[in-house]
């Protein structure tokens, strides 16, 4: 028997139980986050001091992408509160721009800036205990054959011409993403 699932993205509705959107004991709790931070905490050194505005150290290096879809935006932290600005805003800010204008004109900014307060990502997590500049791309329109959370696989070459110069100018800035590093993108 295939159990019925309901999808109910509110925090206050996940439970362990369930199989869409679970909730462990407690913070990082599950297996699959510690691998995942154990994995994170071997590629990226330590750079940033605790504290919601401390900034990461200059020589920071590495480059943090999740990839979602759909919205056609670049998201940067903090998401927890789109008011609270990291120690890292600008430089953040700025990729994010140039990322935003490689894709052909996404939207950029704070989640809560400009579509909701989203806290638990994996972005902030790495930016808040690393320091790694992180970053959330949400791909594909709202709406359309290519749109929403399930766009049909024939859209995925359309997609991967607007990634593929995003991910060359993240793979261009990770050398020193704080302290201006170079790009081949376009």
């Amino acid at each position: 028997m295939v159990p019925t699932v309901t999808i109910s993205p509110p925090a206050e509705r996940c439970s362990r139980a369930s199989e869409v959107h679970p909730k462990g004991t407690s913070a990082d709790s599950e297996a699959e986050n510690k691998a995942l931070q154990d994995l994170y905490r071997k590629l990226f050194p330590d750079t940033r001091a605790t504290g919601d505005t401390a900034a990461a150290a200059a020589d920071t290096k590495g480059m943090f992408v999740t990839l979602h879809s759909y919205s056609d935006m670049v998201l940067f932290p903090w998401g927890f509160d789109g008011d609270t600005e990291s120690g890292n805003d600008a430089a953040l800010r700025a990729m994010g721009k140039e990322m935003a204008r490689l894709a052909g004109g996404w939207r950029y900014g704070r989640p809560g800036e400009v579509l909701y307060d989203a806290s638990g990502g994996h972005d902030d997590w790495a930016y808040d205990r690393l320091g790694v500049p992180s970053f959330t791309w949400e791909i594909g329109p709202s709406s359309g054959a290519c749109g929403g959370f399930h766009p049909a696989y024939s859209c995925q070459n359309t997609f991967w011409e607007r990634v593929r110069p995003m991910l060359t100018y993240a793979a261009g800035k990770a050398g020193g993403p704080y302290a201006g590093g170079t790009s081949s993108a376009g």
